[in-house]
């Protein structure tokens, strides 16, 4: 399985990725929100990991902007943040194919 943490807090990113490639998952990371979406566009990915607030484009702009050209996303993706709600609004708003 071919993940994608898309992460700015290096530190948080590090502990995901870690922790994935110790259960033997391939796991690529970007720190904005930019990279993020060039790599999950150039490629596809069985999960995206990706946090809400990033610099560039935001979580929910990079999954949009994925469902819209359709290319490389199948739509799986986990939402991490730390605003309250911030991850339920994504999952009902996307959920939904919002």
């Amino acid at each position: 399985m071919r993940l994608l943490v898309i992460e700015d807090e290096r530190k948080i990113a590090r502990v995901i990725t870690e922790s994935l490639k110790r259960e033997k998952y391939a796991v690529d990371v970007a720190y904005d929100g930019e990279e993020g979406f060039n790599l999950a566009d150039s490629q596809p990915y069985d999960l995206l990991i990706v946090d809400r607030m990033l610099p560039g484009l935001e979580g929910t702009e990079i999954v949009k902007k994925l469902r819209e050209n359709g290319k490389n996303f199948w739509g799986h993706f986990v939402c991490v943040g730390a605003r309250a709600g911030t991850c339920e609004d994504i999952v009902f708003r996307f959920g939904r194919g919002g």
